[in-house]
């Protein structure tokens, strides 16, 4: 199978993944915000903002390492996987029992009871095992096992998710153990089915694998907290109640996330393509059509705000409607700067990459403390669009100073930007002039068809890679 195919195939992997664990996630949305109190689910998204940063710090994204690993120890590659297994086991359970000498700081400073934190470390490594073999699956490119895992962890999720919710009275307890004994169970089967077919360790893979993913980090964790440190100064500062609201409005929005990681990876391998042939022309007039197709779908779903919610939260939750245009805009801002990072990695620069990530997330941190007191938890989406802007600003620069070509139009790129932040306004006041806005959404509809059927040919022919789109 050629690379290009082999890329291809990857990229749906990943994007079926996403949307089918995405489904799931939105499906049972709607149950979680009618059973639990808003104090409850604020709680809940609290714990999910700590366990994505402590993902990143207590496994050190050792898996980084595979994709020289496959090669450089191709003979022993499962024996050098278990060994990564091994690796953040030993990890995690040291700084689980610190957390736990030290129970009184990390009880407060997490601002949830000890159970939760152990629960939370448990998850954290056997999640860690399921995420290891299906990136080994995909090296493999047996992507029949990465989907199909995935789609087992997500649906046992959402199922007992569901059923604990209303079998517990403590729902918040039932929410976060419907969440993480799935793929705890899951994870444990990974981990002694490698262990049993493996048994030794070699510390020298770990010597290997080190070096290579602790620069990763400072770029992963920087990232994390730009998505997650919003949620934990609202829980400080505002309350769990005003968390919920923001959380729920930021779950909403998602969808954005979902639809940027889903053009992204049918556009990366393509890029990568066009930059090794040197084919700069091809990328500046693709990246128009590119980044006036995903504009103009969020534009659509950011009129449609309202009733996403309202399907998902209830009445009681329409009020966060206000956070999700500038959230939505801020995942805009991630596909253009995601854009420059592709280039980045291609070139194999990746020192600017978590320098940019830790310029932003400090901004965010900052602008929050500011604002957010006097402001409320809806300055946090605003906040978090401008640091996603400082970081677009920080990847054009280093894209520049690679000297290989002019590859995106940044005029462009701005006046996208300034018709976004102009749209998002209007929709805002369209939001409390319902017969207006439907009109609105009318006329969009009618547009989208006309542009489905006018530009028809060219879409089958982008979707096909023929050479001569």
């Amino acid at each position: 199978m050629d690379s290009n195919k082999q890329a291809l195939k990857a990229g749906i992997a990943y994007t079926i993944s996403s949307f089918l664990i995405s489904g799931m996630s939105f499906l049972t949305t709607p149950i979680f915000t009618r059973i639990l109190s808003q104090n409850d689910f604020g709680n809940y998204n609290n714990f999910i903002s700590w366990l994505n940063i402590l993902t990143i710090i207590v496994t050190l994204k050792a898996s980084a390492s595979f994709i020289s690993a496959r090669y450089e120890y191709e003979k022993d590659f499962n024996k050098y996987v278990y060994s990564i297994m091994v690796l953040t086991a030993n990890i995690t359970l040291v700084v689980m029992i610190i957390v736990n000498v030290s129970r009184t700081f990390f009880v407060s400073f997490f601002g949830m009871n000890l159970i939760y934190i152990n629960i939370m470390f448990l998850y954290i490594f056997f999640y860690e095992c399921i995420n290891i073999y299906q990136i080994r699956e995909q090296f493999y490119f047996r992507y029949n096992n990465y989907i199909g895992l995935g789609l087992v962890v997500s649906i046992t999720t959402a199922f007992f998710s569901v059923i604990l919710i209303y079998v517990i009275d403590d729902k918040l307890k039932g929410r976060i153990l419907g969440y993480t004994i799935p793929a705890i169970v899951i994870g444990m089967v990974v981990f002694i089915s490698f262990a049993f077919k493996y048994r030794s360790i070699n510390l020298k893979y770990w010597k290997y694998a080190l070096p290579l993913a602790v620069p990763f980090i400072p770029h992963l964790l920087s990232l994390t907290l730009l998505n997650s440190v919003d949620r934990i100064m609202i829980t400080e500062i505002c309350g769990t109640k005003d968390t919920a609201l923001y959380s729920l409005a930021y779950t909403c929005s998602s969808i954005v996330t979902v639809l940027m990681s889903a053009m992204n990876n049918a556009y990366s391998p393509w890029l990568a393509e066009r930059l090794n042939k040197n084919q700069f022309e091809k990328i500046r007039k693709f990246s128009y059509v590119y980044i006036f197709t995903f504009f103009f779908l969020v534009f659509g779903i950011i009129l449609i705000a309202p009733e996403i919610l309202l399907v998902l939260g209830g009445k009681k939750y329409l009020e966060a409607v206000y956070v999700m245009p500038p959230v939505m805009l801020g995942c805009s801002f991630q596909l253009l700067y995601t854009m420059h990072v592709n280039v980045e990695q291609f070139k194999k620069k990746t020192v600017g990459m978590a320098i940019a990530s830790v310029i932003a997330a400090l901004s965010n941190y900052v602008l929050n403390m500011i604002f957010i007191p006097y402001c409320g938890y809806i300055a946090a989406a605003y906040t978090t669009l401008i640091s996603y802007f400082i970081l677009l600003i920080l990847h054009m620069i280093l894209v520049k100073r690679l000297k290989i070509g002019r590859i995106y139009n940044n005029k462009y790129i701005f006046a996208s930007i300034v018709v976004g932040v102009i749209w998002g306004m209007v929709s805002i006041v369209l939001y409390s002039k319902n017969i207006i806005r439907y009109m609105f959404v009318m006329l969009y509809v009618i547009l989208f068809m006309m542009a489905l059927w006018r530009y028809r040919n060219r879409i089958i022919c982008y979707m096909n890679k023929h050479e001569q789109c």
